[in-house]
């Protein structure tokens, strides 16, 4: 596998093959030994390491073991899969380049899952443009060969990275084949959430349910009360989608019960949120502002981000043409905005009142550079809504061409948000 390491190398530094090799060896002796056909003797191969600013020893040790580095990132991989948050600093402290190839790989693949897991697509594709792609075509083409815990690694970041371009099915498959290969206990219920929602993506809402259940059990016998009442808010979404109320409202009102006696505020904030849009769907106002409120003050007391909150509750007084409520509130939540996401949610809002005010400049002005964010970021959902009312505003200003784009361009996103289907 020294050859996989010089190419990536080569390529990172963007070398061609002729340039690399120039008075050292030939082309097809260079292409051959990249592809791991054929190995290079000691002399090329520190030639070769001076030429791309590496230590012969990088290129030589490639096979050198490491059980320390090893049992490290066995240890991170579950973490990230179980959502840990101390895992960042963790990852940060390994020292790179790593010597033992396969770890190498390893290292990257937890980090873009690290980053694909969070939703932090900048950062993700960043080490996949760096540091995978020249590893993943080999590992592509020769997974068999692998055993875990890399292949496991692989998998699932395959299963995140396919999971955020909306690549539903795909990412389904890689979760299954992960749990095929992984027996560790305290991983199944998680990984068996993963495809809980990647079916709900999928609008498959009967194997979706299967699989919530299926993790709810798990949690049952384990007594983690704490997820126990996080799979129960996710059942009732899967319930709202379904606009089956009752069935949602049941769910929330076992987990509110769990979060009271078990005293755990994260899963009273979430759960709070979650009653106020069922509330809101049953065009009960009042029970949906108290439980918004809820879930801020919750929220607020334990530190968790009450960001998403706060957003529905500014589209919630937007809906009831509430304007002054929702820009005090747009004002208080840009003081503490993390990350463009956030932001450009923030200033659809804004958009939106622009509308209404019947400022149209305004309203696309900050309406087209949000959905052209959110569509290169993968976040159809939130482009679908933002290319959506676009296009009725333009209609409204009978400029019918535009209109039509901005619709089609809705109804492409929303085939892509379905994993390629309608």
């Amino acid at each position: 596998m020294i050859g996989l390491r010089i190419a990536s190398l080569r390529k990172s530094k963007q070398l061609s093959q002729k340039e690399l090799c120039h008075g050292i060896t030939s082309v097809s002796h260079l292409s051959n030994l990249e592809s791991c056909r054929y190995m290079a003797g000691k002399e090329t191969i520190e030639l070769i390491a001076e030429r791309l600013n590496v230590s012969p020893n990088y290129l030589l040790s490639y096979s050198e073991p490491n059980f320390e580095l090893e049992a490290i990132l066995k240890r991170i991989f579950k973490k990230i899969v179980l959502k840990n948050e101390a895992v960042e600093e963790e990852l940060k402290s390994i020292p790179t380049p790593i010597n033992n190839l396969k770890l190498e790989i390893s290292y990257y693949l937890l980090v873009a899952s690290f980053y694909y897991k969070n939703s932090d697509l900048t950062n993700a594709r960043h080490i996949d443009n760096k540091y995978l792609k020249v590893p993943l075509k080999y590992l592509m083409n020769h997974e068999e060969s692998f055993e875990s815990p890399l292949k496991e690694y692989l998998y699932y970041y395959l299963g995140l990275k396919l999971f955020r371009e909306n690549k539903f099915s795909l990412s389904s498959i890689y979760f299954s084949k992960l749990m095929e290969i992984n027996f560790d206990k305290e991983l199944k219920p998680a990984l068996q959430y993963n495809l809980a929602l990647i079916h709900f993506k999928m609008t498959n809402y009967y194997q979706a349910l299967s699989y919530a259940k299926k993790t709810l059990e798990n949690y049952l016998n384990t007594l983690n009360w704490l997820k126990v009442g996080e799979i129960y808010n996710f059942i009732s979404v899967i319930y709202r989608e379904q606009h089956l109320f009752d069935e949602a409202l049941e769910q929330l009102n076992k987990a509110l019960n769990i979060a009271k006696n078990m005293k755990l505020p994260t899963l009273t904030g979430t759960t709070y949120h979650n009653l106020g849009l069922i509330y809101e769907d049953l065009n009960n106002f009042d029970a949906a502002l108290l439980n918004y409120q809820n879930a801020i003050q919750f929220k607020t007391q334990t530190k968790m981000s009450t960001f998403i909150t706060y957003s529905c509750l500014i589209r919630f007084y937007i809906k009831r043409q509430q304007y002054d409520l929702a820009e005090d509130l747009i004002y208080k939540t840009l003081k503490n905005i993390k990350n463009p996401y956030e932001l450009n949610i923030i200033e659809s809002y804004q958009a939106s009142i622009a509308l209404s005010r019947g400022n149209v400049d305004a309203f696309l002005n900050k309406s087209l550079k949000s959905s052209d964010f959110f569509e290169s970021n993968n976040f159809f959902h939130e482009a679908q809504y933002l290319n959506t009312i676009i296009g009725e505003a333009y209609y409204a200003d009978r400029k019918y061409k535009l209109s039509s784009m901005y619709f089609k361009k809705a109804l492409n996103l929303k085939y892509k948000l379905k994993g390629g289907k309608i």
